[in-house]
């Protein structure tokens, strides 16, 4: 997550990262409902490609940043990734930032073993 005017600045951290399965928000209230949060994705056959949504709360930013999803294997190598176009703009460290994405393409799911 580089920072994008002044690399000398730290990284925000990330508060909390949750998967689910759709996202709503209310545009009165601007509060955001998570429908079927899981860590379990149950598939009929192999290969399988699931559909995720994705909502991270991070803090400590100061400025712009590319916030992306990486999922790594044992060797650290990404095995499947989703880099968002535009930046996320974080003009207070003192409050937090949302950021969300809905039904994206999760990572393609080749054996049971994950191989």
């Amino acid at each position: 997550m580089p920072n994008s005017p002044n690399s000398n600045l730290p990284p925000p951290a990330i508060l909390s990262f949750l998967l689910c399965r759709e996202i709503f928000s209310d545009e009165r209230t601007r509060e955001s409902f998570l429908i079927g949060p899981r860590c379990i994705y149950p598939v009929r056959e192999l290969p399988a490609t699931i559909l995720m949504s994705s909502s991270i709360f991070v803090g400590g930013g100061h400025g712009r940043y590319r916030i992306g999803l990486s999922l790594r294997n044992s060797d650290d190598e990404e095995e499947w990734g989703c880099n968002p176009p535009e930046p996320v703009e974080h003009p207070d460290p003192l409050m937090p930032q949302s950021c969300r994405a809905s039904r994206t393409p999760g990572p393609s799911l080749k054996t049971a073993c994950g191989s």
